[in-house]
């Protein structure tokens, strides 16, 4: 394994508690191995995921295989009878744990025309190396690149093995193929799974319901198709930026979602409109669905999600107004409707949502004035009204610019 930056220079002598990286306990027990890239690398990828520049800053990433010998240490220790999370993750008798982190720091930004990504040049060519950290309860290997480990059909195998895992990201490590669900379903202690900006040209598995413990899955950008299965366990469901995953919300909801509070569907295909019958997702906290082909009207017992905080629908093909209802929103923290076709005024009631942050309502056919008191909304940081259809003056802002920031 290469290493520019000499993280590993410190690694000589007994005392490995000494050496840059590791940490211990006050009784001299490995509590932590973070091998992160202190400067990652700055990728810019346009929305089709293609390289368009790079930093000339020297490279200070790890590079190459990671050798199964790096966690030898921790398997055969008297004082490491077991291992809890490892970035490789496991817990030690006294319940504290052993976090590794092989990953780089990853940072996303998604705008209209670029994403952003950081990630490193480490790879793994298969993962036989997990199959003995058999307490292993967090591990995340997100920016390392497993192209060739998932050439098989049977990469995941070794991940199969930790029964204890609860937490599994592999975000953005060139993964092709298929979600490896049979082979996870071992894991039946799993609550999180992040396998988003892969290239996995698959449906996504309905037999993830049988994950039941499963609470939050993300899908992002993985170049996904076919419909969403019904997946009543899961609080966070994020499949956007597949534009060939086709979504009838209108089937989707016509059973219960119970404890669903975040869904992102943003730039795949909607088919129709928002059913009524969203309003029986009482648990919804964020509504995200920009850029789906959405049609109709927003309709009206969506008012009655009271826990909703973002509501996100810009660059649909929704119509109608905005209901005065809206104020039943208590909790909206962001509401983005812009290039729609929404029209008529914006109601008044809208000032009554104290929490509101950003209000964008750019590009419709909207009429009449700004309302007056919009000033008032305190924590509003961000409202945007442009290319409408609107007159008169504009309100007094004061309130607005005196809490904002440069």
């Amino acid at each position: 394994m290469a290493d520019p930056s000499n993280r590993s220079s410190s690694w000589k002598g007994q005392n490995c508690c000494s050496w840059h990286g590791i940490d211990c306990s006050d009784s001299f027990h490995v509590t932590a191995i973070d091998l992160r890239n202190p400067k990652p690398d700055n990728l810019i990828l346009d929305t089709n995921s293609q390289l368009v520049s790079t930093s000339d800053v020297p490279s200070t990433a790890l590079t190459g295989p990671i050798h199964p010998s790096l966690f030898y240490p921790l398997l055969i220790s008297d004082t490491l009878t077991s291992v809890s999370t490892t970035s490789v993750s496991q817990s030690i008798d006294d319940h504290s744990s052993i976090y590794t982190t092989l990953s780089s720091t990853r940072t996303i930004h998604e705008g209209s025309l670029y994403t952003y990504m950081n990630r490193g040049n480490l790879y793994a060519p298969n993962l036989s190396w997990l199959q003995r950290l058999n307490n292993l309860r967090k591990l995340k290997l997100n920016g390392v690149d497993l192209s060739k480990a998932s050439r098989s059909n049977l990469w995941a195998k070794s991940v199969s093995t930790l029964s204890k895992l609860r937490f599994l990201e592999l975000s953005n490590c060139r993964i092709s193929g298929e979600v490896p669900v049979e082979q996870l379903l071992n894991l039946t202690k799993l609550s999180e799974l992040y396998m988003d900006y892969n290239f996995l040209a698959s449906k996504i598995p309905s037999k993830l319901a049988n994950l039941t413990s499963l609470s939050v899955l993300d899908l992002t950008r993985s170049n996904l198709q076919g419909h969403i299965p019904y997946l009543p366990q899961v609080k966070t469901l994020h499949v956007g930026n597949n534009s060939d995953v086709m979504v009838d919300l209108h089937s989707m909801f016509a059973v219960p979602w119970p404890r669903l509070e975040s869904i992102d569907i943003s730039s795949t295909h909607v088919i129709g409109s928002i059913p009524p019958s969203i309003a029986n997702i009482t648990s919804l906290v964020d509504f995200i669905a920009y850029n789906s082909l959405i049609q109709g009207r927003i309709p009206a017992s969506m008012m009655n999600l009271t826990r909703l905080e973002m509501l996100s629908l810009d660059m649909n093909n929704i119509s109608g107004e905005i209901s005065p209802s809206i104020s039943n929103l208590k909790s909206l923290q962001l509401l983005s409707l812009l290039q729609n076709s929404f029209h008529g005024l914006i109601p008044d009631t809208i000032c009554s949502i104290s929490s509101l942050r950003y209000l964008l309502l750019a590009g419709n056919s909207f009429t009449g004035n700004i309302p007056n008191c919009i000033g008032q909304l305190n924590d509003l940081s961000y409202f945007e009204v442009s290319s409408n259809k609107m007159n008169g003056s504009i309100p007094s802002l004061s309130s607005f610019f005196r809490n904002s920031t440069p």
